[in-house]
């Protein structure tokens, strides 16, 4: 679950594209919030694009992490469990930042946070089928992460 008091590593937006490959080779860390001087938050690079980065050794002095930057997805501390696991899916990402109402980064939220939140809740339901007899249900895919059928 979202920590107030667990450290976030951030990248300031001047930070240069050899100080970001450091920090993505020394670190197990997923995602890099990008924030301003005032620690508003300005978006997240791609790992995808840092990858494909790390391969073209020609190509790092003249990037920066602002070069990889997405869309940036957040919640607030305020904003539900529910709300926050459908921006994942929707997105992909297994992790996001939470921003308060300036939109400066206060923590980040993960899928496992989620999931751990949720994990005694899922087990209640798996009992109460069992206690009734019945088989627990197959998970329904949203349709967009559906797999097309077999043929």
């Amino acid at each position: 679950m979202y920590r107030p008091d667990c450290a976030v590593t951030v990248l300031a937006e001047d930070m240069t594209f050899s100080q970001l490959r450091r920090l993505v080779t020394d670190t197990n860390e997923t995602a890099f919030p990008v924030v301003d001087n005032d620690s508003r938050l300005i978006g997240i690079p791609s790992l995808l694009e840092i990858r494909a980065a790390l391969s073209k050794r020609s190509v790092w002095e003249a990037l920066s992490p602002r070069d990889l930057l997405l869309t940036p997805i957040s919640v607030s501390p305020g904003e539900s469990l529910s709300a926050a696991f459908f921006k994942l899916l929707e997105t992909g990402f297994t992790r996001m930042p939470v921003v308060d109402e300036g939109k400066r980064l206060v923590g980040i939220l993960g899928l496992e946070d989620i999931l751990t939140r949720y994990q005694p809740e899922l087990e209640g339901v798996r009992l109460t089928l069992a206690h009734k007899g019945e088989k627990s249900p197959k998970p329904q895919i949203p349709a967009p992460f559906a797999f097309p059928p077999e043929s």
